[in-house]
């Protein structure tokens, strides 16, 4: 699968080469021959304190999946009441699926149910899968023991956190790679005032993330004093301490009603988007998607938050629905194949996909979904 072009300045991909944590030292390596397709076990379990890495690595796995050509699929339980275990029906079709926060869901009879089967059609099938948990597998609280005994079995990587000196370099270093650089007072600050797990601290990389594109401007200098907040209150300019004023504006800037969660969240869908290994006839939708975070940025800089939060919005909401498209159509392509070749007779379902793919050409979302469930029902009829 292609992935599409990214053509503006958006968070960087989680991926093994700016993975920072410590675990045993062949535990990224591993994991990133087990997306690759070289499967070490039917499971690999991770576990780690939050903050410490997991869901850095379960989106690395991702990405490194997609990049070898592999479907990939991911999936998070951290809100187990918000959804059904029938949600994990059919991911073992996927080649390689990763499952964060199955903590949450231990000790909820249906969902070690659910998890249980999923691992064994895993197990009897060439699928990888890989899920984290804050416990490790002998501490797990799951109450099935059939389910205990193949956690137990499975490959387990155990990650800590980082220490400050590693914070430090893992933080500086993504802000780098994002285009722009941390003073050591900016540095210094965060890590005094903030909670210490990385979760945090790169919750806050991403407001400055988004003011320093609002800004256009780096944060740069070691005193902070380049950095203008964004429609900060007044009282603000009497503040001594530069550093108790960029504190101030990454942390309390939602008050002054910059959409700086909207951004993130529009920025992360366009990410997702791309991550999930794009199917070509869904470039024009991603631009679209693109063309919209990109007006929300300008309508930021220029403190125009309303339309700075519609714009933004609009892209999230465009960039999620081009991610469920694509993987739809991916999914109907790789069907119709398999189909096609123990000779059923799929030519309806050819001709749905085939409209569902010249509306996505054209960017025309909507119709492209209508086509794409009429294809799918198409085959379900069979």
């Amino acid at each position: 699968m292609n992935q599409l072009p990214l053509r503006i300045g958006l968070n960087d991909p989680p991926t093994f080469e700016n993975f920072f944590g410590k675990e045993r030292p062949e535990g990224p390596e591993i994991l990133r021959e087990h997306a690759r397709g070289k499967r070490v076990s039917p499971l690999v379990y991770l576990h780690g304190p939050t903050g410490s890495g997991k869901t850095h690595l379960l989106a690395a796995c991702i990405h490194e999946a997609t990049e070898f050509g592999h479907r990939a699929v991911g999936v998070s339980l951290s809100e187990p009441g918000q959804a059904a275990p029938e949600l994990l029906e059919g991911l073992d079709e996927s080649g390689l699926v990763v499952i964060d926060d199955i903590d949450v869901c231990m000790g909820i009879p249906e969902w070690e149910e659910a998890l249980f089967h999923l691992y064994g059609r895993v197990e009897n099938s060439a699928t990888r899968l890989v899920v984290a948990s804050r416990h490790g597998p002998r501490a797990s609280r799951v109450r099935l023991p059939d389910l205990g005994a193949r956690l137990r079995g499975a490959f387990s990587v155990r990650l800590l956190p980082l220490s400050e000196p590693e914070q430090r370099e893992a933080l500086a270093a993504r802000a780098s790679s994002r285009g722009f650089a941390m003073g050591e007072e900016v540095l210094e600050y965060l890590l005094r005032r903030a909670r210490r797990d990385m979760h945090t601290l790169m919750g806050y990389l991403d407001r400055l993330d988004v003011v320093s594109l609002a800004e256009k401007r780096r944060i740069t200098d070691g005193t902070g004093r380049d950095f203008t907040p964004v429609k900060t209150k007044s009282w603000l300019a009497d503040l001594n301490s530069s550093m108790t004023l960029l504190f101030v504006a990454v942390v309390g800037l939602g008050c002054a009603s910059a959409p700086i969660q909207e951004m993130s969240d529009a920025r992360r869908a366009l990410t997702m988007a791309r991550e999930v290994g794009g199917n070509a006839s869904v470039a024009a939708g991603y631009e679209r998607a693109v063309r919209r975070v990109e007006n929300a940025r300008r309508a930021l800089a220029s403190g125009d938050f309303n339309t700075a939060r519609d714009h933004a919005l609009e892209g999230k909401t465009l960039a999620v629905s081009v991610r469920a498209l694509s993987m739809k159509l991916t999914g109907l392509e790789q069907e119709l194949t398999r189909r096609d070749a123990r000779g059923e007779d799929v030519k309806s379902a050819v001709a749905a996909l085939l409209e569902a793919s010249a509306a996505a050409l054209k960017g025309e979302i909507e119709r492209a979904e209508r086509f794409a469930e009429k294809a799918r029902d198409l085959l379900d009829a069979r």
